[in-house]
């Protein structure tokens, strides 16, 4: 096919240069690759080697949420996609938000592990559910057979143009809907965090009475907590370790950026613009896909823990706060840290590559939850942005939206910096009164904490509220429902207008050290012969994606 299709294939992207209509190329079937697509592809596994006792593998979690205004009855099938991009659709699964016999999990998994060619393994799916009043059901399906990147779920409730779902009055497809997304750490082949940080295990908590601090602030839900050493402070600074791509401005003898930013005259700190992401993975886990957490963390410049409170005086070294919420109060972590950097999106006024935290505005981002598209409020795309806008955004790219208690206005600090966001943020962790609040009081979201891959990004024709509500034009295909939602139109920079969002967007740029591709073809433990599709696997190893060891096998 011509280039230019295989560019629209692939989420409608555009392809208009001087060798459009000219150069041609193959589009292979799934399972095979190849600039002849004569190669087949070998089953995929997870790497026996790099389970331990404390990692685990990153496998996703995909959320289905089916509900209608007054419930929903009736029909849908999933559609499942394997590593390869093979598509496959259930049989009919029934639903009823009036009984809650019907709709189970195991009806579920039952529809799911009957696809053909066994493409997903008897007893892999691991299904729990929930039902929100009477209006709907949310399904959490971990598939742990299929490891690897796989594209997101799709509902069909569509027999044709009919629909199969019906709400509380049986009118079809009236007042139906469907939502798909991924909480956590998504299902990934490369560990991005792969760097164990040694002798540290830590709890994460809430800002609050007695704790570290006593409320929340902008890019403040909580800290990192239980660090029980001088030592052990210093081993977590030193596993963090550099946050923008530059070792010669690291500090103290830890050799580490504090992420943040503090001016001369020491009288505020704020999150800077390469802040750190880390994984934390819970101490205990009951099997090997137990699931794990990115945080986002900046190191305090001018608060100890026992500054905050005695009760903290048993803790060592400065603050780490978590800009990101806690997803546990009770659970311990291990922590692994990247070599990768990110980096907040902003105007860089002065085209130095580095936030200038009082004088430079940010992109900020608003999009609904269960979507793939979010609206920026300049162009970021590395094609057509200014260059004024860094990073730059371009398809492949992975960033982050983090519910970081993101300011929604713009206002001064006591010595007259005026900051970007720097007011409006969440200063109590529940709000009894905000009939609008999404989170049913709460005013966090702890699930925010997962990356997305850019699939499109691209400059839409204005729409009658361009200019008259709020920019609208510059847009993000994401691969995978975005799980949180945030469509206030805000005034973080204080220009007097809420004409943009508030939710500031990391990028995330890996680096070539400190990774560890966990699943591939034969498992790196064996190869993969193009010709048949099957593992040739290394001594020791056997299976049909060699990650079964024996110790006879020669």
């Amino acid at each position: 096919e011509h280039i230019e299709t295989l560019a629209g294939n692939d989420y409608e992207n555009v392809y208009a240069i001087w060798d459009s209509g000219m150069t041609m190329g193959c589009s292979c079937d799934a399972g095979y690759t190849g600039p002849n697509c004569a190669v087949k592809e070998c089953k995929y596994g997870i790497d026996p080697l790099y389970l331990d006792d404390d990692a685990t593998a990153r496998m996703t979690e995909t959320f289905i949420d089916i509900g209608g205004t007054n419930g929903v009855e009736g029909t849908y099938a999933i559609k499942f996609y394997d590593v390869f991009g093979e598509d496959y659709s259930t049989a009919p699964i029934k639903i009823s938000t009036a009984n809650t016999q019907v709709g189970t999990c195991s009806e579920l998994t039952t529809a799911l592990e009957a696809l053909p060619n066994t493409v997903i393994p008897s007893s892999s799916v691991y299904c729990s559910m929930s039902q929100y009043s009477t209006l709907g059901t949310t399904y959490a399906l971990t598939f742990t057979g299929n490891p690897g990147i796989l594209k997101e779920l799709e509902v069909d409730y569509y027999d044709g143009g009919r629909p199969t779902l019906f709400n509380q009055w049986g009118y079809a497809g009236l007042n139906i809907s469907s939502m798909v997304y991924t909480k956590g750490v998504p299902g990934a082949d490369v560990d991005y965090f792969a760097t164990k940080c040694e002798g540290v295990k830590v709890k994460t908590k809430f800002a609050g009475d007695m704790q570290v601090p006593y409320k929340p602030s902008v890019n403040i839900w909580g800290a990192i907590r239980d660090i029980d050493s001088d030592d052990e402070y210093s081993q977590l600074a030193r596993c963090l370790g550099d946050s923008d791509g530059s070792a010669a401005n690291n500090v103290d003898t830890t050799d580490w950026d504090y992420g943040s930013y503090v001016p001369t005259d020491k009288t505020y700190e704020k999150m800077g613009g390469n802040p750190h992401i880390v994984k934390m993975v819970p101490t205990t886990k009951s099997d090997n896909f137990a699931p794990a957490y990115y945080h986002l963390v900046w190191g305090s410049q001018l608060y100890t823990y026992s500054n905050w409170t005695s009760y903290a005086s048993t803790e060592y070294g400065k603050v780490f706060w978590l800009a990101s919420p806690p997803v546990s109060e009770t659970e311990e972590y291990n922590v692994y840290a990247t070599d990768g950097v990110a980096e907040i999106v902003f105007y860089d006024t002065d085209e130095d590559h580095d936030l200038d935290v009082v004088g430079e505005p940010r992109v900020t981002a608003t999009f609904s939850q269960g979507s793939k598209v979010i609206y920026t409020s300049y162009d970021t795309a590395c094609e057509s942005a200014s260059s004024f806008i860094h990073p730059c955004l371009d398809k492949g790219d992975m960033i982050f939206l983090f519910d970081a208690n993101w300011g929604r206005l713009s206002s001064s600090e006591a010595n007259g910096d005026t900051i970007f966001g720097n007011g409006g943020e969440h200063k109590v962790l529940t709000d009894f009164d905000v009939s609008n609040n999404a989170w049913k009081f709460n005013n966090y979201e702890s699930f925010t904490n997962t990356y997305y891959t850019i699939d499109k990004i691209y400059k839409e024709d204005p729409t009658a509220k361009t200019f008259s509500v709020a920019e609208d034009r510059f847009r993000i295909v994401v691969d995978k429902g975005i799980n949180w939602g945030a469509t206030n139109y805000t005034d973080p920079d204080g220009d007097g207008l809420s004409n943009t969002g508030y939710v500031q967007i990391i990028k995330f740029s890996p680096a070539t050290t400190g990774n560890y591709k966990f699943v591939s073809e034969c498992s790196n433990r064996g190869t993969c012969d193009g010709g048949s599709g099957m593992c040739d696997c290394f001594s020791g190893w056997e299976g049909d994606s060699c990650t079964l060891q024996n110790a006879l096998a020669v």
